[in-house]
This record gives C-alpha cells, structure tokens and sequence, in this order.
C-alpha cells in the first residue's frame, strides 16, 4: 500500500506518480492519493486512462485522525512534488512508521539521508517508476525496520524540542557575542 498526501494541484506531481505506478507494474499494490484540490477531476480521468482504476483510491480530504487510520495501513509514503520548500508531510509520515520516497525537493535529503529512504531526481518518471519497483521487492520487516530509522532520525533532528534548543542556542551566542 503506497499513500500520497497533499493538495492536488500541478506542482504536487501526482501525475507524475500515477505514470510511475503504471510504468512500475505492481499488480498488486495499491496507491492512495489522499487530499483535494484542482486537479482532482484530471487525476481521475488519468488513472482510468492509465488503466488504473482498480488499483488507485482517491480518498479526498481526511481529517487528521482519518488520515492516522489510513498511515497505519501504508508500507510506503511518496511524495511526488516538482517543488516544495520543506515537505511536513514527510515528518507525518516518517512519525507515523512509514516508510519515504521523495522527488528531490526543498529539504527532502536533509530529511531522507542517504540509507534512511530514497530521494529521485525532480520530474523523473523513470527514476519515480524504477525505485517504486526496487522498494516493493524490500521484505516488510526490512521496510519497517527503515521507517523506525527514520522516526529516530526525524525526532532527533527535526522535532519542537530540537528547534527550541537550536533558537536557544542563537540567542546565546548573540548574547555572547555581546558580551565581548
């Protein structure tokens, strides 16, 4: 089960990721768009043209404790933008132990180091298509095993009580800077 979360407008590529799905050729996996926005119309009419139909649920706008439900059942989390500035949606994901593959945008490979998920060029369906395939050959403890890291990982480094230790550590140097 692979799950996309985002508005769907033209910069978030989910056009992008439903060609990828179909290029990938995973008959049985399932991908779950979830969000609303103005291109929902023309992602539906993609996916049937893709011949996707049986294999694609758009869920529309969730509420965060639907969208909860829906992570628990995820085993890959996707986020297919052509730009971002820095996608919070990988946060949710990374918290709620799934799994990530992320197009290369704003902070996405500070988020996803290397061995901790995978990051692909910007607009790449190829490279989109080729590590959807690569990832649903992983055994799920593998893929569990690598979402754990990347809660570690995200919590250590982008969590509220390491930014509020990051600010205290600027205004202490400022302050010792004024000190001097």
């Amino acid at each position: 089960n692979i799950i996309n979360v985002g508005r769907l407008e033209k910069v978030k590529g989910q056009d992008l990721l439903l060609k990828a799905f179909k290029a990938a050729d995973l008959p049985k996996a399932h991908l779950y768009i979830a969000g609303s926005g103005s291109q929902e119309e023309n992602l539906k009419k993609l996916a049937q043209d893709l011949a996707l139909t049986d294999q694609v649920t758009f869920t529309g706008f969730l509420t965060q404790e639907k969208l909860g439900q829906l992570y628990r059942k995820m085993d890959l989390a996707v986020l297919s933008s052509y730009s971002e500035s820095f996608p919070l949606v990988l946060l949710e994901a990374a918290d709620n132990l799934v799994p990530l593959l992320s197009t290369d945008v704003g902070g996405a490979k500070e988020l996803i180091p290397e061995g901790k998920g995978w990051v692909v060029p910007v607009k790449d369906e190829k490279a989109l298509a080729e590590q959807l395939k690569a990832i649903a050959a992983w055994p799920k403890e593998e893929l569990a095993a690598l979402a754990q890291a990347e809660k570690t990982y995200a919590s250590q480094h982008f969590s509220l009580k390491r930014q509020l230790a990051d600010v205290l550590a600027g205004y202490q140097a400022c302050l010792q800077g004024e000190k001097a």
